[in-house]
């Protein structure tokens, strides 16, 4: 019989030409991020061809590509972080996802946070001070945070928008030092730190001269009661009649001492004898 050429024809299954990819955004922490606006394209004629855009949030994304080369962009970052660079991908025939030479299961996108560290320091030493009521505020004067200053640098990390404007505000100073102007400070677009430093000037204590006064008593004339005790009344005012009502310290002759307070109209009595004096000390000049 004559032979019959036999034709055998091999058939793979078809798979599917669209192929899974997941995406996750994440801090760097690994936790995932809300906020983030994503996209997802390849190139085209040299031109950028998008197949997917969505904002991200706590889950993954499973997107559905054909095999080839693409491109992962952030366009904008959540609040308080910075956008990542642009990832390189590659779907491949058999579904498996290749980032650099690393195959992956999920792309995961980290974004660094901002990172601002502030300073609050004496104007002429530059030593860090304490006790400094301080706040961050919007431009529209809401309160993002309020701490007291240390002797410690304070951070705000991941709360802060990166390249937005705000304003350190001091609310009320340390004991002795004036309250500062506000600072307008810009963050970051990368993930360098800005150092924000506040400068306290020292309030500059008036210099207070003193002087003192001496009151004597002396009983003239045949028949005179040295035994007598005067009266005396003196009165403090200084050059604008303002008068002076506080305590003055006193010595007296025969050793007795004390203190001697004015009243509202800046006078006070004391009593003295033949021969006896008195001594203010530490009388405030001026009056």
């Amino acid at each position: 019989s004559a032979l019959q050429e036999a034709v055998i024809t091999m058939i793979d299954p078809i798979e599917d030409a669209h192929k899974e990819v997941k995406i996750l955004k994440t801090g760097m922490d690994d936790e995932p991020l809300a906020g983030a606006t994503l996209r997802v394209y390849h190139m085209e004629d040299g031109k950028k061809s998008i197949d997917e855009q969505w904002t991200s949030s706590t889950k993954t994304v499973t997107l559905s590509l054909i095999p080839g080369e693409y491109y992962l962009e952030e366009l904008s970052a959540p609040s308080g972080y910075i956008a990542s660079e642009d990832i390189k991908f590659t779907v491949q025939a058999n579904g498996r996802i290749l980032v650099g030479r690393e195959f992956v299961d999920t792309i995961t996108v980290k974004n660094e946070p901002t990172v601002v560290g502030f300073s609050k320091v004496d104007e002429d030493t530059n030593g860090r001070i304490s006790g400094a009521r301080l706040q961050v505020l919007t431009k529209s004067g809401s309160v993002v945070e309020e701490w007291t200053s240390s002797e410690h640098i304070h951070h705000i990390r991941g709360k802060l928008a990166a390249g937005e404007e705000y304003i350190l505000h001091e609310s009320a100073a340390p004991e002795g030092y004036e309250v500062a102007d506000d600072i307008t400070f810009k963050v970051n677009n990368n993930s360098s730190e800005l150092s924000v430093v506040m400068k306290d000037k020292a309030i500059e204590e008036e210099e207070v001269e003193y002087g003192t006064i001496q009151v004597y008593k002396t009983v003239e004339g045949t028949g005179a009661d040295t035994t007598k005790k005067f009266g005396f009344i003196i009165s403090l005012m200084d050059s604008d009649n303002n008068p002076f009502t506080g305590t003055v310290s006193y010595v007296m002759s025969d050793g007795n001492s004390g203190n001697l307070t004015f009243d509202s109209n800046g006078r006070a009595g004391f009593e003295l004898s033949h021969g006896q004096n008195i001594i203010f000390r530490n009388v405030e000049s001026g009056y």
